[in-house]
């Protein structure tokens, strides 16, 4: 007589892992176990997906899968899933805040300078929201520089300093005229003339803040001629009585 075993054996896999990164990791160790039972012995049990219990399960979805076989050929299967979440917030760091001069004849600055980062999982990206670039011509006054890193759905580290570009250049001192046209029978002269001047920022206002304006009668021939007078008086008294 024949007995022939028909039973099915029985497994029980644990059910969804979810676990957060190890520290430092993009990854994270997980121990897990499956049991399994059959009415006759010699049933085996076998992985056919996934990874091992006490390995490193990356960031993300790992699916494992087993078999159990018995003597007869007899299977069972089951499965579960190790989902391993990223949340370690990257590190970024900015540079301290810069204050330089204006570059001579600009009104502004080239400016380098470094940001760097740095996260326990690869992929991670580094993008400006505010200001300029490295090596870029920074305008006079404060330009304010913020960088994000962000990596998984909320994991964002910012970082953030200021552009100071002082406008230090003086401006260039204003040509002077020279000369006049005497106005016939007067004790003045009418002056023209024109002051250049320029700045390498925008915003420079001229004002007088003494004398004529152009196209004025000047007085220096009235002075002129008073001065004459006086030494004419002073030789006149020096001179001796006849």
């Amino acid at each position: 007589m024949t007995v022939n075993d028909t039973e099915i054996p029985t497994i029980t896999c644990p059910a969804n892992v979810v676990v957060s990164n190890d520290p430092g990791q993009c990854a994270a160790i997980v121990t897990y176990s499956v049991s399994f039972n059959d009415n006759c012995a010699g049933a085996n049990l076998a992985q056919t997906a996934g990874l091992a219990s006490g390995s490193s399960f990356p960031s993300g979805i790992t699916a494992n899968s087993f078999t159990v076989t018995d003597g007869s050929g007899n299977t069972a299967t089951c499965s579960f899933t190790v989902t391993v979440n990223d949340t370690e917030i990257p590190t970024i760091t900015c540079p301290a805040n810069v204050v330089i001069s204006n570059d001579p004849g600009q009104c502004a600055a080239i400016v380098t300078y470094s940001v760097t980062f740095n996260d326990n999982c690869a992929g991670a990206n580094l993008a400006q929201t505010a200001g300029l670039a490295s090596g870029s011509s920074f305008p006079s006054g404060v330009t304010s520089n913020t960088l994000p890193s962000p990596t998984a759905p909320g994991n964002t580290a910012t970082c953030s300093f200021n552009v100071t570009v002082n406008d230090t250049e003086h401006r260039r001192s204003p040509a002077l005229p020279t000369g006049r046209q005497q106005r016939p029978g007067q004790c003045a002269a009418i002056v023209t003339y024109s002051v250049s001047f320029n700045d390498n920022c925008p915003g420079a206002n001229l004002a007088q803040t003494a004398g004529l304006a152009s196209g004025s009668a000047s007085q220096l021939a009235r002075l002129r001629m008073l001065h004459r007078h006086r030494r004419l008086l002073a030789t006149r008294q020096l001179a001796p009585s006849r």
